[in-house]
């Protein structure tokens, strides 16, 4: 089967897109951006990129890894995102209980 056609249309259509790179700032939720260091189909140095338009981001390359972290090393890149989470929610926690500050 011939699929240059369609390939060629998909690969167009991807260069041809919004990067969202200027609508990272809309996103003020923590974030964890986890990129491989070794991507062949984005650039590692969008990495930086993504983190320093997000507000509140913890950027974590893999070495050795391409596109897809979670494929590549799930129980790593799983385990990264739990520590990240389990941080999230005890700032959260931490912030409910903190007294409100004075102000005059």
């Amino acid at each position: 089967v011939d699929r240059r056609d369609a390939m060629s249309e998909i690969f167009v259509g991807h260069h041809r897109r919004n990067l969202l790179d200027d609508e990272l700032t809309s996103i003020t939720c923590s974030t964890l951006v986890q990129w491989g260091a070794e991507d062949p189909l984005v650039d590692p140095s969008a990495a930086q990129v993504w983190a320093d338009g997000l507000p509140d981001a913890v950027l974590l390359s893999y070495d050795g890894v391409g596109h897809m972290p979670m494929v590549e090393i799930p129980a790593r890149s799983a385990a990264d995102y739990g520590a990240f989470l389990a941080g999230v929610v005890a700032g959260a926690a931490l912030a409910e209980h903190r007294e409100p500050s004075l102000t005059a």
